[in-house]
């Protein structure tokens, strides 16, 4: 008996085969019935790849109709449409090979390596030669993390190393960039002047993502100039080990965008989280800050002092850290940023007290992990003495 196959293909998801979501393209089914072609409606993705889009699938729309049967030779033509469209997809369609990572704080440094160690091309930009000398140290620093961690050899290390550039010069960083990773410090006036910037700088495909901590992006995504192109990605520290990648589209985020970045996650080896929705603080700060802010509330309200609060949330809970632990990991200045802006948004909610405290800290250097030195003294904090839980 002779098998015939039975195609069922919609066109509205060429899209997603055009930005490399090659397996919603289409369905398989085995059938006795002659081989048969069904369409549904049509979708563009954006600009230039919309445009392909249409372009590829009007000969087979115009050829097959839905409700039709055609002969089993039929497949053939299929075969060919799509041997093409495996052609164009690689001369039309924006892949990402060059990442722009824009801050290099803590967090911005070990996503731009993690990216660089999976083999893109990666350009860090800070605002001076001061703050881009920093991020190189800190980049350097992870050598003892990834082999430790994951077992990366130093080769791969250096691999990883020559894969990126540095630049304090904004509209360099961004000329070439398939994708800009924003990760600048946590204010609003701040991420917005940004993004009025780069919008006129990056290429016009650039798709731009935030590492905002708690901030949505439909907060920016018409500073952008680019809103179906923008969307939030939301990273861990320790983005080797904690290796999540959150992340949250506005109401205008292209959905085909939106997928070309849970497959950026999965290619920089991320664990994509996929949210439906805007929330600020995504899953992960939403769990997490309650935590921390009930910490800090004891602390600033002088009810326990932080290792105190700590050994409370271990002992009791078996954790390995305790809030005061966390924002050190953290960063005492992203943890004041948010404080601050807090305070500034909502005064009744008597946070200045809390943002007072955390700027002491700054003053006399303490940023926690990063400057060696916060809640607690680092590379061997107390908490993991084996007496700090000791009667």
């Amino acid at each position: 008996m002779n098998e015939k196959i039975y195609v069922k293909v919609y066109v509205n998801l060429v899209s997603n085969y055009l930005v490399g979501n090659h397996h919603s393209l289409y369905y398989f089914y085995f059938w006795k019935s002659k081989y048969f072609v069904c369409f549904d409606s049509f979708r563009h993705i954006t600009s230039i790849n919309g445009c392909v889009s249409k372009w590829l699938t009007q000969p087979v729309r115009k050829h097959f109709r839905s409700g039709r049967t055609y002969s089993y030779s039929s497949k053939w033509l299929f075969s060919l449409y799509m041997y093409c469209l495996d052609i164009l997809r690689g001369i039309f369609v924006m892949a990402i090979k060059n990442v722009t990572v824009a801050g290099s704080g803590v967090l911005g440094s070990q996503i731009a390596f993690q990216a660089a160690f999976k083999g893109f091309n990666v350009t860090v930009y800070d605002i001076n030669e001061d703050a881009i000398n920093k991020a190189k140290d800190r980049i350097k620093g992870l050598r003892h993390s990834y082999k430790h961690d994951i077992a990366a050899t130093d080769a791969d290390f250096e691999k990883g190393l020559a894969n990126i550039s540095y630049s304090w010069d904004l509209e360099k960083a961004v000329a070439n960039a398939d994708l800009v990773i924003e990760a600048i410090p946590e204010r609003p006036d701040i991420k917005k002047d940004f993004y009025s910037k780069i919008a006129k700088m990056a290429p016009k495909s650039a798709i731009f993502t935030s590492n905002s901590s708690t901030l949505v992006p439909s907060m920016f995504m018409e500073d952008t100039g680019r809103p179906s192109q923008f969307l939030n990605m939301h990273f861990a520290n320790q983005v080797w080990l904690n290796n999540t990648a959150e992340i949250m589209g506005s109401p205008k985020t292209d959905p085909a965008i939106y997928k070309e970045i849970v497959q950026f996650a999965r290619d920089i080896g991320m664990i994509p989280i996929q949210l439906k929705k805007e929330q600020p603080g995504y899953i992960l700060n939403s769990l997490l800050i309650p935590l921390l802010s009930a910490g800090e509330d004891l602390w600033v309200k002088g009810v326990a002092d932080p290792q105190m609060i700590d050994r409370t949330w271990m002992a009791a809970t078996g954790a390995p850290m305790g809030p005061f632990a966390i924002l050190d990991v953290v960063g005492i200045r992203t943890a004041y940023n948010i404080t601050l802006a807090e305070a500034q948004a909502h005064p009744e909610a008597n946070t200045q007290p809390l943002a007072d405290a955390l700027k002491g800290l700054l003053d006399q250097g303490k940023l926690g992990v990063e400057s060696g030195e916060g809640f607690y003294h680092y590379p061997n904090p107390e908490f993991k003495q084996k007496d700090f839980l000791s009667i």
